[in-house]
């Protein structure tokens, strides 16, 4: 989703440890085809919203855009509530973006892991393998050992 919504020209500001991403919450909810993400956003918690002016962005914060913030300031939102506003949009690529989250929660119930391609998938497979052969080899060695102590 991070990188859908930086193809999509959403002003974004990073934390300059880039653990913080904040999008701004009109360009996230024209680019989800919400009317009025001003309603969406009352249902989001305030945990999860930030008002950025010129002066709180300072030198913490990185951005993807140059022009001003107005004095006012602009709501920013955070990944967690992009999801959750995601989730709320009825436009194909947000309902695509649902079902992708929704396979890979249930993934990672069945499983405990997430497999995110083919590729991925015949990895497992070679660990699987060598996982195997570890525990032949260590059969192995174990009955080794138990003939020498029991040999003398």
């Amino acid at each position: 989703m991070l990188k859908i919504l930086q193809e999509k020209n959403i002003r974004m500001i990073w934390s300059k440890d880039s653990n913080e991403v904040w999008f701004n919450a009109n360009d996230v909810g024209e680019e989800l085809g919400i009317a009025n993400i001003r309603d969406t956003l009352r249902n989001i918690d305030n945990e999860y919203k930030k008002l950025f002016t010129c002066s709180n962005v300072g030198d913490t914060y990185i951005r993807n855009f140059k022009e001003k913030l107005p004095n006012r300031g602009e709501i920013f939102i955070s990944e967690e509530a992009v999801y959750n506003v995601s989730f709320r949009s009825n436009k194909a690529e947000a309902k695509l973006f649902t079902k992708w989250v929704s396979k890979v929660l249930k993934q990672l119930r069945i499983n405990g892991y997430y497999i995110a391609t083919e590729k991925d998938e015949q990895w497992l497979g070679v660990r699987t393998d060598g996982k195997a052969t570890r525990r032949e080899f260590t059969d192995e060695i174990q009955e080794f050992v138990y003939y020498a102590t029991q040999q003398g």
